[in-house]
């Protein structure tokens, strides 16, 4: 059994609280064209990686297929 002691809870709420202040997400700046130049950044980040889930998951579609269509030839309904 695993003992936890005082100090790794005290850093453990550090650590949450200063998550809760700071937030998941880098703020968006302030001036205009910097706010609008990040927002597509991240918009672009956003889109290449939705591409990179999207290929897999056409992998795995595919892969699911090919394993069925073995399947039904094995073992034919």
């Amino acid at each position: 059994m695993e003992k936890i002691s005082v100090s790794d809870n005290i850093n453990g709420n550090r650590w949450m609280r200063s998550f809760r202040k700071k937030g998941s997400v880098k703020p968006l700046p302030i001036n205009d064209k910097k706010r609008i130049l990040e927002i597509q950044k991240r918009l672009e980040d956003i889109a290449r990686e939705n591409n990179t889930l999207n290929k897999l998951l056409e992998e795995k579609e595919l892969e699911l297929t090919i394993l069925r269509d073995l399947r039904d030839r094995v073992n034919p309904r």
